[in-house]
């Protein structure tokens, strides 16, 4: 019971209860004498669906508002996306299976759309969903809890929390509170703030951490589905929900100027062929590429970068240096890849190619999620060092000796940016820096990508392991 309330099973499968996963009953247990909790865990691991419960049984707990000033509960996310397709969802679901269970209607009213979306109870306990987008949606009344969604996909995670806790100060609630459910993205933000508490032995804060193997409820194939394509990193934050610190530079974690290296390396003009580029529009970038079927590997072998050239003076170069340096012609290669920008230089390499009996495949448009820019770094980040570390991308060694902006030093340099929230830095990687150093690795990952980013298989999952298995390679 809580508030007189019924509470029923925390959720359904196949149309009956079921138990929480252990994780979930610990969050739970932990949360009763504890302000503020985090539930660290792997995609699929029922993070929301547990936290946003926990939230609604310690709201019905506190006790009643007043007509017209109700007890308030934030719940905030990154985007009204996750709000709308993730979290309202969830909360709505379980205020439903209670007015079942209980045989008596609790939801007073509500509203769903983007500008306005609460849930409103009878004895006037409010939960409000808001976007935590920016400073502006922080301000407010008096809150007597909050949950945080998705935390670590918050771009001012810090200022959100802080605003939060600030607004905690509702004296009619018997037990204010503050919980987040999130995958990690790094050692970083709200993710590192608990980390930090729980270590230095504040007894305010716990953490939970769970993985995507807890929930017994995914649907066959999901985890083998999730690992496909991701850097061993991202399987460890997205999985197994470990933090992961790295030092800002982007392939830091999966590239090695030692193991990535091609030694003894001499051309073989029976493998496939391909070149990609990155048009600029400063310092255009072009690597030549061989691609090995039987080992499924590939190596770069030769770039050049030139400022202030036209695109047809950049195409004339590539094959004056295929015929002088290797011996080779256009229409040896296997295909051509490079970027959809500008669309002159797309169109002209398309005709350009396709006249010597190459296809020139552009990349799709750049944007976040799949498909874009960051799924495009972490085919990439697969393909140098995966899961069952495999390493498919190797630089011959005379490529690991080039200087100025090539793509050896670009691969050492390509970073993240420092974001600094009310006096605390920590790394942004939902997007590299642009300038000196993303040429190279844009021409890199334009062919990765696109060559490679629908196999988006690893090894060592399609080989059965068991559940410690996995836990150990991760």
């Amino acid at each position: 019971m809580a508030g007189g309330w019924t509470i029923p099973a925390l959720g359904y499968f196949d149309g009956k209860p079921t138990r929480p996963t252990r994780p979930q009953a610990d969050f739970l247990l932990k949360s009763k004498t504890h302000m503020f909790g985090m539930f660290c865990g792997g995609i699929g691991s029922g993070k929301t669906h547990i936290v946003s419960r926990c939230v609604v049984i310690k709201a019905l707990r506190n006790g009643s508002g007043s007509p017209g000033d109700p007890q308030m509960y934030i719940i905030g996310a990154p985007s009204n996306k996750i709000l709308r397709d993730a979290t309202f969802k969830r909360y709505f679901s379980f205020l439903k299976d209670i007015e079942r269970a209980s045989g008596a209607k609790l939801i007073k009213k509500y509203a769903t759309s983007d500008q306005h979306r609460y849930i409103l109870l009878h004895g006037d306990i409010l939960f409000q969903f808001i976007t935590l987008k920016n400073s502006e949606s922080y301000a407010g009344p008096d809150i007597s809890g909050f949950h945080i969604d998705e935390a670590a996909l918050l771009e001012q995670g810090m200022a959100a929390w802080h605003a939060m806790v600030d607004r905690l100060r509702d004296n009619r609630a018997d037990h204010l509170f503050g919980m987040c459910s999130t995958s990690p993205r790094g050692a970083v933000g709200v993710v590192m703030h608990f980390a930090d508490e729980v270590e230095a032995g504040n007894p305010d804060y716990f953490v939970v951490q769970s993985t995507t193997f807890d929930n017994p409820f995914n649907p066959p194939g999901y985890v083998k589905r999730l690992m496909a394509g991701r850097s061993k990193r991202a399987v460890r934050q997205q999985v197994f929900a470990t933090l992961e610190s790295f030092a800002g530079a982007v392939f830091a974690q999966t590239y090695s100027r030692r193991s990535n290296c091609a030694r003894d390396w001499d051309i073989d003009r029976s493998l496939k062929h391909r070149v990609s580029i990155d048009w600029g529009p400063n310092y255009p970038h072009v690597i030549f590429w061989e691609y090995d079927d039987h080992s499924d590997t590939d190596v770069a072998y030769d770039e050049f970068y030139v400022d202030d050239v036209q695109h047809g003076q950049l195409l004339a170069e590539i094959e004056m240096r295929l015929r002088k340096e290797w011996g080779m012609r256009v229409q040896d290669l296997d295909k051509a890849y490079g970027d959809n920008q500008p669309r002159k230089a797309r169109d002209l390499a398309k005709t350009w190619f396709w006249a010597r009996g190459v296809s020139y495949i552009s990349s799709p448009v750049a944007k976040h999620g799949a498909g874009g820019l960051i799924d495009g770094i972490d085919i990439v980040s697969d393909r140098m060092l995966d899961a069952s570390n495999v390493r498919r991308i190797f630089l011959t060694e005379d490529m690991q000796t080039h200087k100025g902006r090539s793509l050896q030093r670009s691969l050492e340099k390509y970073r993240y940016p420092e974001r600094s929230v009310q006096s605390e830095t920590y790394l942004d990687d939902s997007r590299p820096i642009k300038g000196k150093w993303d040429h190279a690795c844009d021409a890199l990952r334009y062919y990765i990508a696109q060559a490679h980013g629908h196999k988006r298989t690893i090894s060592a999952w399609d080989a059965g392991r068991s559940h410690e298995a996995m836990r150990a390679v991760a």
